[in-house]
């Protein structure tokens, strides 16, 4: 599954984006500018 990240434009940014996915106990494989690609689907609720 392929989740669009908007605004991402230095490697600075893909190393956020890994720390966002793992403060939310999400590991997506493959982490790039802008994207994210994961194994498989993921809920997120917020509360």
């Amino acid at each position: 599954m392929k989740i669009g990240i908007k605004n991402k434009i230095c490697a600075r940014c893909v190393q956020a984006e890994s720390q966002a996915f793992a403060s939310l106990d999400i590991q997506p494989p493959d982490v790039r500018l802008g994207e994210a690609w994961a194994s498989r689907s993921t809920t997120y609720n917020r509360q």
